[in-house]
C-alpha cells in the first residue's frame, strides 16, 4: 500500500522546468533607447501610419537592462475596421 502511494506522489513531481531566451540578433546591433523621442522613432517603424489615427492598437516594447530593444509585441490586435452609421 505504501509503495503504491509513493509511486502516485512521484508522478506529480517535476524535476526541473527551464525557460530561456536566445536572441538571433547581437546586442550591439539592437537599437538603444535613452529618451521618449528614440522610443517614438522605433515605434514609428512598426506602426501603420495610414491607420494610426483611427484604429486602436496596443504594442509593448521589450527592453534589455541596457535599454536595447529586444522586440515589440502586439498586445491588442487592431480592431477590425468597421463603421457604424447612424440615421437620424
Amino acid at each position: 500500500m505504501m509503495e503504491r502511494l509513493a509511486r502516485k506522489i512521484d508522478l506529480f513531481e517535476v524535476a526541473e522546468i527551464k525557460l530561456s531566451y536566445c536572441g538571433k540578433v547581437k546586442a550591439s546591433q539592437r537599437p538603444k533607447v535613452n529618451s521618449s523621442r528614440q522610443v517614438f522613432e522605433v515605434f514609428s517603424k512598426v506602426w501603420e501610419e495610414e491607420s494610426i489615427e483611427f484604429v486602436e492598437d496596443f504594442k509593448r516594447m521589450l527592453l534589455s537592462r541596457a535599454n536595447r530593444v529586444l522586440g515589440i509585441v502586439n498586445i491588442l490586435p487592431p480592431v477590425e475596421r468597421a463603421f457604424i452609421v447612424g440615421i437620424s
